[in-house]
């Protein structure tokens, strides 16, 4: 039985999933647990930390870590943190160190910026869906990081995503196949250290699902779990809700059209059985050529940068979209 007062495990813990699978429902009730505390903006950066460190050289020198602070906090977690009045300042982060290895650095500020000193026994981590991409070169850095991956039905998925931001659904089911087939390619070695859920499990019942993620961080299950005391989502069907919404799931039944419902499970329907999800098409695994997935990302940016000009501006959209571009750059299989 884990420790009612703490846990073995002190962290890093990282929420992985691909976007709209319920990644925030998650960080929002695993942060009821007065043991777990994961900041309530996604860090991103993270690989881009742990491949190019080196470049800013020793870092526990202090001229050496203010360039490194002055490049960093470009980054949009550090914009966001800046408009909270949050923003982490140089000689905090510095002061706040251990050492100056990637992994020091970024545990210090994730530390500090939950108000959980390295000495606490709060559990640390980050929720950053894009890190389903990463969990290797995470784990290299973190050997004991635990990962806890959050898996959506990607029929349901492609609809959310097109809702919130027009994107394709064909190429949203591709890029769900190919992101959680790399995912476990990348995990297998580690694999104890990586739990996986479905989102329509946590919905259905998140009590059972809850203690399950308990026992795998060597905590003791809280009711307290089970309430949010905020909403977690600003789009979707939860927006604005402070409750799970259990009905969330299967909507693809009814809205999506049925020759869209064929094609998408034509692209991923040996994943979807893999994860316990029934389908209908049982015949040849098809994929959309490069070329074509190309053109969908072209439609997506444009469509993604309508949504987001309508509700950050053009500024901020565009500082946020090259900086995305940035972080794709470093993607290790690019």
């Amino acid at each position: 039985m884990p420790s009612t007062n703490k846990s073995s495990f002190k962290g890093p813990l990282f929420i992985i999933g691909m976007p709209r699978s319920g990644t925030k429902l998650l960080r929002g009730l695993l942060n009821q647990h007065p043991l777990i505390q994961i900041p309530s903006i996604e860090t991103l950066f993270l690989p881009y930390l742990l491949i190019n460190s080196r470049s800013f050289g020793d870092l526990s020198d202090p001229i050496a870590f203010r360039h490194f602070y002055n490049h960093i906090t470009k980054f949009s977690y550090f914009t966001w943190t800046r408009k909270k009045g949050q923003l982490i300042s140089e000689q905090d982060w510095y002061m706040n160190c251990r050492g100056f290895t990637p992994p020091e650095i970024f545990e210090a500020l994730i530390r500090h910026d939950t108000q959980n000193p390295c000495y606490s026994d709060v559990i640390w981590g980050d929720k950053s869906p894009t890190y389903i991409n990463h969990v290797a070169l995470i784990q290299s850095a973190f050997p004991g990081a635990r990962f806890i991956h959050i898996i959506r039905d990607v029929r349901d998925y492609c609809m959310s995503i097109n809702k919130a931001w027009g994107k394709n659904m064909l190429r949203a089911a591709q890029r769900w196949v190919d992101d959680l087939t790399r995912c476990n390619e990348q995990s297998r070695a580690f694999s104890l250290h990586l739990m996986t859920i479905k989102y329509e499990n946590l919905l259905g019942n998140a009590e059972i699902e809850l203690r399950k993620i308990c026992d795998f961080l060597d905590v003791q299950f809280c009711n307290s779990m089970l309430n949010l005391p905020q909403p977690t989502e600003n789009i979707g069907a939860a927006k604005g809700e402070k409750k799970i919404i259990t009905t969330n799931q299967l909507k693809y039944l009814d809205k999506m059209d049925n020759s869209l419902l064929l094609s998408v499970e034509s692209l991923t329907f040996p994943v979807l059985l893999q994860y316990g999800y029934n389908c209908n098409y049982f015949n040849e695994v098809n994929r959309i050529p490069k070329w074509k997935m190309f053109l969908y990302q072209l439609a997506d940016a444009v469509n993604v940068t309508r949504a987001g000009i309508k509700d950050h501006g053009i500024s901020g959209t565009f500082k946020y979209s090259l900086f995305y571009w940035f972080i794709r750059k470093y993607e290790p299989w690019s």
